[in-house]
């Protein structure tokens, strides 16, 4: 049993850190492949859009809108982003719990490598959609920094930010499940 949790415990590390090639579609190998897994990866980050048409009467009394402003409104939006992956990185984790019991409970004799390769693929999936939602955001950001006359390099307190909750969430990610199995 101790042997099962160890190996457990360093494919979910490698899940989070490691790039491995298959050439097999992980979803279809465990019962527990339903709408779960597929809604969590196949649905577009919804995070909110900061607008940045400003009517021109507004626009010029807001000529000298500062800079911590800006980014507080921008932050705000990675705060979101952030809540909205742990969402659905929580609900990954639980369905992988439950195709471990399950597989265990009916001796199906599931290797669990098998089981980190399906796993290991979502949150694959889930890091590139939240990336690319950052990327947005991102670019937003430096357009209305511009637009207001600051520079893009006042940017980057965010993108390190967000550099800091994936490493955040990852580490987040080994410990829970070091928790659960």
């Amino acid at each position: 049993m101790i042997i099962m949790i160890r190996l457990i415990i360093t494919t979910i590390g490698l899940m989070v850190s490691g790039s491995l090639f298959y050439s097999y579609d992980p979803l279809q190998m465990f019962h527990n492949t339903g709408q779960d897994l597929k809604s969590v990866t196949s649905e577009q980050l919804d995070v909110p859009k900061v607008s940045n048409h400003v009517p021109r009467h507004i626009q010029e009394q807001q000529e000298q809108i500062s800079l911590d402003s800006i980014l507080s409104q921008y932050e705000e939006q990675l705060s979101l982003l952030h809540e909205e992956v742990e969402g659905r990185i929580q609900k990954v984790l639980s369905t992988a719990m439950e195709d471990y019991y399950e597989a265990k409970d009916n001796d199906q004799g599931q290797s669990v490598t098998s089981l980190f390769f399906k796993y290991r693929n979502v949150i694959e999936h889930l890091e590139l959609q939240a990336d690319e939602s950052f990327a947005e955001i991102y670019e937003n950001l430096e357009r209305e920094l511009e637009q207001h006359g600051y520079g893009k390099s006042d940017a980057l307190p965010i993108k390190q930010h967000y550099e800091e909750i994936k490493e955040a969430t990852k580490a987040s990610i080994i410990r829970e499940a070091r928790g659960k199995f």
